[in-house]
């Protein structure tokens, strides 16, 4: 039997004087892996070429972390190294998917929310892991902290609202040293100014609400950009039909829609939910919100409403047309 060793976290830095847009320098994750592993080969030869005699037939965890800034580079390394070697799997997390051969997805959603609709006094919460979440990091802040009859709906407003994120949460119980759970949800409109209190030992990008939707946002395309802007004047759902009536137009034609939301479903951007009626789409609330900033500051904001209202119109006259007609038992 081949014998085991460590299981390798390789978390992949940016050095940000040495990246333009999604262009990386190439032997730059193949260096990064050979350096966590401690390989020791002082030769001329390729990072990958060090690595792969290193492994051998040995059987290794590989996990590359936070790999959607150089998902190219991280997809030709994978490829490669695994084919050519034998006893190697990798763990790659990422905002989008590395599109290898063999490559099999596991989307981790957001934690748990009750609905607090459905939500009665003798429910209890704890079974969600966003109310634990919070309630665990709100008593390392508060020594004594609990929910109680009189706190546990603002408690679970507030996961919800925060759509179940565990860094938007973190970020918001660090406000509870000067504003309750209500204060909190009160406050949410204006989430990125508020969510900012962050671990000073993270990264930059993770020390804020805003920095996280910044640091998604800069590895957008011109046209993911736009598009992701326009689709925040959806407040729910929506189907392929709306996204093109309502959003296409300028850097994003009517036939580039698919494509374009194609390629934000695969960043995480975007939630598609199938049903037997056809995919429809939605944003969470932060995602949404950060959009809408950004479509006030395209100034695009009150004609795509007017695109909306005009769209939703069209449909409620075109099923206002077929009401009490042989088209609705079909429908």
């Amino acid at each position: 039997m081949p014998r085991s060793t460590a299981r390798p976290v390789v978390d992949l830095p940016v050095p940000v004087t040495r990246f333009v847009g999604r262009r990386t320098e190439a032997g730059q994750v193949p260096q990064a892996v050979v350096n966590a592993l401690g390989v020791v080969d002082r030769s001329t030869r390729r990072p990958v070429d060090k690595l792969v005699d290193h492994v051998g037939d040995t059987e290794l965890l590989l996990v590359l972390d936070n790999c959607e800034h150089v998902v190219e580079s991280c997809a030709a390394f994978v490829a490669e190294t695994l084919r050519r070697t034998h006893g190697l799997k990798v763990l790659a997390t990422s905002r989008q998917n590395l599109g290898i051969d063999g490559e099999h997805l596991f989307a981790v959603p957001p934690l748990a929310v009750p609905d607090e609709w459905q939500l009665s006094a003798a429910d209890t919460l704890a079974g969600y892991d966003a109310v634990q979440l919070l309630v665990d990091r709100a008593a390392a802040l508060q020594p004594g902290f609990e929910l109680s009859a009189s706190n546990r709906i603002a408690a679970v407003r507030l996961c919800a609202r925060l759509d179940g994120l565990p860094l938007a949460i973190e970020l918001a119980v660090t406000r509870l040293r000067t504003l309750s759970l209500e204060q909190l949800v009160d406050r949410l409109e204006g989430r990125f100014a508020l969510l900012i209190g962050g671990n000073r030992a993270a990264r930059q990008r993770q020390q804020t609400l805003k920095a996280v939707m910044d640091w998604s946002h800069s590895l957008c395309s011109v046209s993911e950009r736009l598009l992701w802007a326009r689709l925040s004047v959806f407040t729910g759902g929506f189907d392929l039909e709306a996204a093109e009536g309502v959003c296409a137009g300028g850097e994003v034609a009517r036939e580039q829609v698919l494509d374009v939301l194609d390629r934000l479903v695969a960043q995480s951007i975007v939630v598609s939910d199938p049903g037997e009626d056809g995919v429809r789409f939605r944003l969470l609330g932060t995602i949404r919100q950060y959009g809408r900033d950004r479509l006030a500051e395209l100034g695009e904001e009150t004609v795509l409403r007017r695109r909306h209202r005009d769209h939703y119109l069209r449909v409620a006259r075109a099923v206002a047309e077929g009401w009490c007609t042989p088209r609705q038992q079909a429908g």
